[in-house]
């Protein structure tokens, strides 16, 4: 079960949360008590949070462990995060090779019951397969379903908790969104 929350506006399908990662040998990287820091730059890290094993060429890069959690910070703010994953390193390394690599393994690691926070922004969220709680937050929220062939039924009610249909099975929970977006099905959906 992930959870995923925003402190500033995310459109969460195209966040390149792994990206990162393909950066690790040509950025400074500092051991923290259950993780590592990575320095993209003078105003952006992230912060990788797991278990990990160290001891290969490069000082201070792992060479193997689970990733459970990642942090995204500007200016020492955390402005995405993401934890209660468990993605091997090796595979962490392969989502973070290119950007389309990191955004194929959204699926993936939100594949579960999982809890999505938004910011007090406009934000869009999505949570792909498993029953999840899913908050806008403040903002304009859109919550997508476009990943669905089955046919999604919902009626939003502002900030008061709604559950989605997909194919006829209660999903999601959703609160805190004014917008969705079906998918192919024959879907049924209505604003407040």
């Amino acid at each position: 079960m992930a959870n995923f929350s925003a402190k500033s506006a995310v459109n969460l399908p195209a966040l390149d949360l792994f990206s990162g990662f393909a950066k690790i040998g040509k950025s400074t990287v500092t051991v923290l008590p259950g993780g590592f820091r990575i320095t993209l730059s003078a105003s952006e890290t992230v912060e990788v949070l797991g278990s990990f094993t160290y001891g290969g060429v490069v000082p201070n890069v792992p060479t193997g462990g689970t990733v459970t959690g990642i942090r995204l910070a500007v200016l020492g703010a955390i402005i995405h995060e993401l934890t209660g994953i468990s993605v091997g390193w090796a595979t962490a390394v392969g989502y973070g090779a290119n950007q389309s690599a990191s955004l194929a393994a959204w699926p993936s690691v939100l594949a579960g019951a999982d809890t999505l926070v938004g910011s007090s922004f406009d934000d869009t969220l999505i949570g792909y397969a498993g029953k999840d709680s899913i908050d806008g937050g403040g903002g304009i929220d859109t919550v997508l379903y476009t990943d669905r062939s089955a046919g999604v039924v919902a009626t939003l009610n502002g900030a008061t908790p709604i559950t989605v249909a997909v194919g006829g099975i209660d999903e999601d929970t959703l609160v805190n969104i004014e917008n969705i977006t079906g998918g192919s099905g024959a879907d049924k959906l209505t604003g407040d």
